[in-house]
């Protein structure tokens, strides 16, 4: 078999970077359909409790926050990715404009905004208190401000 390019050949390597690529790709993608079922289940019970609101149902927020998280873990995992593709096409000389690196941050920010109000709205409606939702929509801004 010499000069083959089998899965343990000289390509071997490549390859098998590539296939771990897909597969992580594949589980991060898995992830975020888990988020996707948990918030269409958190519309059942919001459905629920509209219908027969003596009923006792979980609290749709909390599902709603979970489903954020892992909508978050599985985004921060495709970042992850994209920052070392660009890293790797960087060293082999090919241009990167970083736009996919930077419009990942940005989902990454918008999920992680959705989370806090979300956090937010959340620790209000169980201790009662307006203040809660002010400071996430404070934190939000600070998170939204350039670094300098």
């Amino acid at each position: 078999m010499g000069g083959e390019s089998g899965l343990w050949g000289p390509g071997g390597r490549e390859l098998q970077e590539g296939l771990g690529l897909i597969e992580e790709s594949q589980a991060l993608l898995r992830q975020i359909l888990a988020g996707l079922l948990l918030q269409y289940a958190s519309l059942d019970v919001q459905k629920q409790r509209l219908v027969r609101p003596e009923a006792p149902v979980p609290n749709p927020q909390c599902m709603q926050m979970g489903a954020s998280l892992l909508t978050l873990s599985a985004l921060l995992g495709f970042q992850r990715q994209t920052e070392a593709l660009a890293a790797q096409a960087g060293e082999q000389g090919a241009p990167t404009d970083g736009m996919d690196v930077r419009l990942g941050a940005v989902s990454i920010l918008i999920t992680l905004i959705r989370f806090l109000r979300l956090a937010g709205e959340s620790g209000s409606s169980e201790q009662g208190s307006p203040g809660k939702g002010e400071e996430a929509l404070a934190e939000t801004e600070l998170l939204s401000q350039p670094v300098e």
